[in-house]
């Protein structure tokens, strides 16, 4: 009798109960790659978010880089390859360390002078007469004004010694 009245008061939900436990049961599979895929997704979407995030960051850091080698442009030395190619010497690219020496005299340039490239980059001589504290700018308009003033003119512009020259560039100094 207590069967029944349990049976009658509470039947459909035990039915429902049972189909959701066997339906459950039979879809264990489907639930568990659903989860897996669900937590790549995550995973994928977190990594977009960081890589989003690091340039988002590079961007801002490239800006406030633009603006400070921008600053240099109107005050710095402008520098030429140590060896001449055809009778010239010609602008070449700055780099991190590089050993930045007077032309005539061969001595470090001081410490603290603003050099610059053809490029767009900026540095500052440490005390030993290295580039360091590099800036780029990509304001071309404003690298050719700076380098148009230094062509063809008597100017002894500060040399970068350690370049490399190819396709045949000649080895004479000076």
């Amino acid at each position: 009798m207590r069967k029944n009245r349990v049976w009658k008061k509470h039947g459909i939900k035990i039915v429902f109960g049972t189909v959701c436990v066997v339906g459950l049961f039979v879809s264990r599979d489907d639930i568990a790659n659903n989860i897996a895929m669900t937590n790549r997704v995550k995973a994928e979407v977190s990594a977009s978010n960081d890589r989003l995030s690091r340039l988002e960051r590079q961007r801002a850091d490239e800006k406030r880089e633009a603006k400070i080698a921008e600053q240099r442009y109107e005050k710095c030395l402008p520098v030429v390859g140590k060896v001449r190619r055809r009778g010239r010497h010609y602008f070449v690219g700055l780099k991190k360390d590089q050993l930045i020496t007077d032309r005539i005299s061969g001595a470090p340039l001081v410490r603290g002078t603003v050099v610059c490239d053809a490029f767009g980059v900026t540095g500052v001589l440490n005390e030993e007469g290295r580039v360091s504290a590099v800036a780029f700018t990509g304001n071309r308009d404003l690298v050719a004004r700076r380098t148009k003033r230094f062509r063809r003119q008597q100017y002894s512009m500060p040399v970068v010694g350690d370049v490399s020259y190819k396709n045949g560039g000649s080895n004479e100094s000076r």
